[in-house]
């Protein structure tokens, strides 16, 4: 439904407008993820969500070592931090920014799913953590539950 090549051009223009913040372009990033994960592209779509999150110093390992290396790192701290942890004491996040990040990861997190991407975890695990830094918002749900089966090999 609709034209997705127009839908693409008019992200990619936003995009390439040198007067707007990265953090501007973010809701047109999002949609032009959409676009291309909605035409069975997931592959490209997890590209442009680690590119974009990229732009944030927001990396994800991708050397298999690095991945295992801070799977077993994120597992063991996750373990650790829950053992103390209550999520009542999480405040809401209010920084539209780190929102649409968070919106990024989430993103990613499906798109990494749908491409069989070995780095799902890796996302779901930065979602987690920065819910836990920065304060819960609507995405925070899902990288709770999508930790928990994770974690107990679902």
């Amino acid at each position: 439904i609709g034209n997705t090549q127009t839908m693409e051009d008019y992200c990619k223009n936003v995009i390439s407008q040198p007067k707007l913040g990265t953090e501007d372009k973010l809701d047109a990033y999002l949609i032009w993820i959409d676009g291309i994960l909605n035409q069975g592209d997931a592959a490209k779509a997890v590209q442009i969500c680690l590119d974009v999150l990229a732009q944030f110093n927001c990396r994800i390992a991708s050397n298999p070592v690095s991945m295992l290396l801070a799977i077993l790192s994120n597992v063991l701290s996750i373990k650790a931090t829950m053992k103390s942890f209550k999520t009542s004491d999480i405040q809401q996040l209010n920084d539209l920014t780190r929102i649409k990040l968070v919106q990024v990861l989430d993103q990613c997190s499906t798109c990494m799913y749908l491409a069989a991407d070995d780095r799902l975890p890796l996302c779901v695990f930065r979602n987690l953590n920065w819910t836990v830094e920065y304060g819960y918002c609507d995405y925070s749900p899902v990288a709770f539950a999508t930790t928990g089966g994770i974690l107990t090999g679902v």
